[in-house]
């Protein structure tokens, strides 16, 4: 007998091809290997798909990356009088980084604390260049 698919020879009560392992026409065989490796009562089992609601745990991660990020944005677009909430923002971001155990959120919580840090950087550098004219001033 040869395969149908790839036209090997193949023994005449095989089942599928050795080479290529397509099933063959061979009906006897196939019907042979079908009982002797299915049980005979056997049911089909369909995956059970669940959709569980989020966790309280997640919605608190929401809620301070969310906060985190807003609060940080803030800051950016209030710099100069915004040092608390920048902070703010950090502190949340933080908060929401701790409490995130599966990692779900974890683009929107460094997106949150990266710009409270930028925010804060910022104004750490303009305090300092303040600082330094005032000392420049002081001492003409």
């Amino acid at each position: 007998m040869f395969c149908g698919h790839c036209g090997k020879q193949i023994d005449n009560e095989a089942v599928i091809c050795p080479n290529c392992g397509t099933p063959t026409t061979n009906s006897a065989a196939a019907n042979y290997a079908a009982s002797q490796t299915a049980p005979a009562n056997t049911t089909a089992v369909q995956p059970v798909q669940s959709s569980a609601p989020a966790s309280s745990s997640s919605k608190i991660v929401d809620t301070f990356a969310i906060l985190g990020l807003v609060l940080s944005i803030v800051g950016v677009l209030m710099m100069t009088i915004t040092g608390l909430v920048a902070i703010l923002g950090a502190v949340f971001s933080i908060v929401a980084f701790a409490l995130n155990k599966d990692h779900a959120k974890k683009a929107l919580v460094t997106a949150a604390f990266v710009i409270a840090m930028v925010v804060i950087g910022i104004m750490f550098i303009s305090d300092i260049i303040n600082y330094i004219q005032y000392l420049t001033i002081i001492n003409s």
